[in-house]
């Protein structure tokens, strides 16, 4: 059992050292599936990213969608055990922001029940500031580098 408060756990939590991952390995054959579109193509036709080998046309599309002003996706470099180490991250600050955010709500409540002053409403909008900026950006984290079905290994 994890001794200690709630701070030595976030203490511990951000102090965690990780160990990179490995790259994914170069098969033995001459064809391998494109990891977007599962398309089988000679190799020496593909990119080599995090998540396995991309086909050419998979990568021209990403260039041209990054040449046209669409987000690109510089996750997919990342192999899918960072990606999916990454999102469970920012899942758990999006979900300790709405527990931070719904307990400084509810003593906000208990305070313009008990107290009715306009100081009663300090809390409850600082629940809202934690839970829009704080968990805003685990939760667009989470989106950011969860690991899709089509994209997996």
């Amino acid at each position: 059992m994890a001794r200690g408060g709630p701070v030595d756990r976030l203490a511990r939590d951000a102090a965690a050292i990780s160990t990179p991952t490995e790259t994914p390995p170069v098969p033995a054959g001459d064809h391998v599936a494109c990891v977007h579109c599962g398309k089988t193509v000679a190799r020496t036709e593909t990119d080599l990213c995090g998540l396995g080998f991309r086909c050419r046309a998979c990568s021209d599309k990403a260039e041209l969608d990054e040449l046209t002003g669409a987000k690109p996706d510089v996750a997919d470099h990342l192999v899918a055990e960072d990606r999916a180490r990454f999102a469970e991250q920012g899942k758990r600050l999006a979900l300790k922001a709405l527990g931070v955010g719904a307990l400084l709500f509810a003593c906000g409540s208990v305070l313009l029940v008990f107290a009715p002053s306009p100081a009663a409403f300090k809390p409850m909008l600082l629940a809202l500031i934690v839970v829009f900026a704080i968990g805003g950006q685990g939760y667009a984290r989470w989106r950011r580098f969860r690991v899709r079905p089509s994209n997996a290994k």
